[in-house]
C-alpha cells in the first residue's frame, strides 16, 4: 500500500488531474481507515476541477463509504438536474436511497433504465430493491432474464436467492445444483447445494453428493466446516468437532499472527489462555461458553476477547475470567507463550456435558425501550397482572442474515393460535411487524400484548427473558440464552437447524429446559400445527393453574 501511494505522489505531482491517481489515492486513505482524509483530498481535487463530472461522483460515493448519504443525494441530484440520461449517476444516487431504505424512490430513479436491453449490474441492484419492497415475482423475472444472458455463479446464486425469498426452496435447490453441476471445481458452491438439499430433509441425496464429491478428500475449510456440522446434527461429535472447528479459518483470518501461539492439542494445564469469540456465530458462542468454567480450572488464567455486545454476559458466566473487547489491548499482554483458543475448539478440548442454569440478576432497569403500539413499560404489564408471561422471537432479524433469516423466521400466526382469548402476558421480543399484525387484527383476543425491540446487548436479553415463563422461538440465538438459563423454551425447528437442535428428536443433548417441534420445510407450518397445539396446551395447563387463573 505504501508503495501505492508513492506512486500516486509522483503521479499527481506530474498530473494533478490523472482521475486513476486520485481515485487509488482516496483508496489508499480509505485501506487505512482514514476516510475523512480521503474525503478532504477528494473535496480538494473537486475544487480544482469544478467542471469534472467525475470527481463530483468521486466525492459523492466517498460520503457513501462514510454513511454521509444525505450530503451524497445531494450532490447526486444536482448532477442529475443537468443530465438526464446519466445511467452511472443513476446507479450511485439509487444505491443512496437504498441505503437510506427509501426503496421505492431508488425503484423510480432506475426505471428510465430498465427496458432491455438492462445492463446486468443494474439489473442486480433493481432486484434488491424489488426483495425489498416484497415485489418477489418481478424480482424472479429479472433474475431469470439476467441468468438466461449469462449463467455465471452471480446470477445463479442471485435467483436462488430470489426463489428462497418467494418461499420456493425446491426451486432454490434445483438452481444451486445447476450451479454446482456448471462449476463443479468451486467449493462454496458445492457446499451450498447440499446445505440446500438437507434443507429439504433430501438427507440421503445430500450424503451420496458428499461421499461423491472430490471435495470429501481434499475439501477447504468451507467443506469441512460444512460436513462437522452435518455430523454433529446426527450425534458424531468426534468427527464433527474436528470439522467443525474449521470454520474459524473463515473468520479468524484478520487478527489471526504469525507471532501467536495457537492451540494444537498441548496441554493448558497453567497457561495464560485467550478465548477468541469474536466473528463466531452467536449460538456457537451461547453454546460454548460452557466450557469457559472448566477451562479456568485447568489454566492459569483465562481472557476473553468478545464483542461490546457479549461483555457483560460474559463476565457472568465466571467471575474469575477477565473479559476484554479491545483486540490490540489483548495483544499487548499477551506474549509467545500466550495460547490463543477459538472458543469453536473448546469442545475438543472438553467432551460435551450437560450445561448449568445460567443466574442473571432481574433489573428492571435494563429492560429495552418499548417501541411500538404498546406504550406501557414491561414492568407494568406484568406487574399489572399475575398472568403468565410467554415471550416470542419468531422472526430473527438482528441476528442472521439473507437465507439464514428465511430458514428461521416462525409464521406468527401459527405460534399465536393457541393463545388466543387466554389470559396470557404475550411479549414480543424482535421487533416483528408481522407479529403486530396478527395482534391488531384480533385485538380483543389478545388484551395483553407487548412488542419490545430487541436489546443491543446480549445480557439485557438475558435480563429479559428471565421475566418469562415460557418462550416460543425458533432457530434463533433466544432458544440458546433461554435453554441455558433454564427458560422453559419451544423451539419450532426446521431441517438442518443448528446442530444445537439435532437431527431428530423432540429433546436436545445440550439442554434440558428446551423442547423440539420439527417441521417437514422451512415453509412448512402446517405440518407442525397440530403436535405445537398439543404441546402448548399441555403447557398451559401447568402456567394457568400456577397463576391462579
Amino acid at each position: 500500500m505504501e508503495d501505492s501511494l508513492a506512486f500516486c505522489s509522483t503521479v499527481l505531482k506530474k498530473e494533478p488531474r490523472n482521475l486513476f491517481a486520485l481515485a487509488l489515492s482516496a483508496d489508499c486513505f480509505n485501506y487505512y481507515d482514514r476516510k475523512l482524509d480521503a474525503l478532504i483530498f477528494l473535496q480538494g481535487s473537486k475544487s480544482a476541477q469544478p467542471d469534472c463530472q467525475i470527481m463530483h461522483i468521486a466525492v459523492a460515493h466517498q460520503l457513501q463509504l462514510m454513511e454521509r448519504y444525505e450530503e451524497a443525494n445531494h450532490i447526486l441530484e444536482n448532477i442529475l438536474d443537468n443530465n438526464r440520461h446519466s445511467a452511472l449517476i443513476r446507479e450511485y444516487l439509487a444505491h443512496t436511497y437504498c441505503n437510506r431504505h427509501q426503496f421505492h424512490e431508488a425503484l423510480l430513479i432506475l426505471e428510465p433504465l430498465l427496458p432491455n436491453p438492462i445492463e446486468e449490474r443494474i439489473s442486480h441492484q433493481v432486484i434488491q430493491i424489488l426483495l425489498n419492497i416484497d415485489r418477489l415475482e418481478e424480482a424472479i423475472d429479472y433474475a431469470l432474464h439476467a441468468y438466461k444472458q449469462n449463467k455465471s455463479i452471480e446470477n445463479l446464486l442471485i435467483l436462488a436467492n430470489c426463489y428462497q425469498s418467494n418461499s420456493q426452496p425446491e426451486l432454490a435447490s434445483q438452481t444451486l445444483l445447476q450451479a454446482s453441476s456448471l462449476y463443479p471445481d468451486n467449493e462454496s458452491l458445492f457446499v451450498q447445494s447440499v446445505s440446500a438439499l438437507f434443507d429439504l430433509g433430501s438427507n440421503k441425496l445430500a450424503w451420496d453428493l458428499i461421499h461423491q464429491s472430490p471435495f470429501l478428500n481434499d475439501g477447504g475449510s468451507l467443506f469441512k466446516f460444512g460436513l462437522g456440522h452435518q455430523y454433529l446434527l446426527e450425534g458424531d461429535y468426534e468427527n464433527g468437532f474436528e470439522y467443525y472447528s474449521y470454520g474459524i479459518e473463515l473468520t479468524y483470518k484478520d487478527y489471526k499472527q504469525d507471532q501467536f501461539t495457537t492451540w494444537n492439542g498441548q496441554s493448558l494445564c497453567g497457561k495464560d489462555i485467550i478465548v477468541v469469540a469474536l466473528d463466531h456465530d452467536i449460538r456457537d458462542i451461547l453454546l460454548f461458553s460452557r466450557y469457559l468454567s472448566p477451562l479456568f480450572s485447568e489454566a492459569k488464567q483465562v481472557i476473553a476477547l468478545v464483542q461490546p455486545y457479549m461483555a457483560r454476559f460474559f463476565r457472568c458466566i465466571n467471575n474469575d475470567i477477565s473479559v476484554h473487547v479491545d483486540i490490540e489491548l489483548v495483544k499487548s499482554i499477551s506474549d509467545v507463550n500466550t495460547i490463543w483458543l477459538p472458543i469453536s475448539k473448546l469442545p475438543l478440548r472438553f467432551n460435551p456435558t450437560p450445561a448449568t442454569p445460567l443466574k442473571v440478576e432481574s433489573n428492571d432497569k435494563l429492560l429495552p425501550a418499548i417501541h411500538m403500539t404498546d406504550k406501557r413499560n414491561f414492568s407494568s404489564l406484568t406487574q399489572s397482572n399475575s398472568f403468565p408471561k410467554v415471550g416470542f422471537a419468531l422472526n430473527n432479524p438482528n441476528f442472521t442474515q439473507g437465507v439464514s433469516h428465511f430458514k428461521t423466521r416462525v409464521e406468527p400466526s401459527i405460534a399465536l393460535k393457541p393463545f388466543k382469548g387466554l389470559p396470557i402476558n404475550l411479549i414480543e421480543l424482535d421487533s416483528d411487524q408481522s407479529f403486530a399484525d396478527v395482534i391488531n387484527k384480533d385485538a380483543c383476543s389478545y388484551s395483553n400484548y407487548l412488542c419490545l425491540e430487541s436489546p443491543r446487548e446480549i445480557y439485557h436479553s438475558a435480563v429479559l427473558l428471565n421475566h418469562l415463563d415460557l418462550l416460543i422461538t425458533s432457530d434463533h440465538p433466544y432458544a440458546f440464552l433461554g435453554a441455558m438459563m433454564g427458560i422453559k423454551t419451544i423451539a419450532i425447528i426446521p431441517p438442518n437447524p443448528h446442530f444445537m437442535f439435532m437431527r431428530e428428536g423432540n429433546i436436545s443433548p445440550w439442554f434440558d429446559s428446551i423442547d423440539i417441534i420439527r417441521s417437514n420445510s422451512w415453509v412448512d407450518f402446517a405440518s407442525i400445527s397440530a403436535a405445537y397445539e398439543a404441546k402448548i396446551d399441555s403447557l398451559l395447563i401447568t402456567l394457568l393453574s400456577d397463576s391462579g387463573k
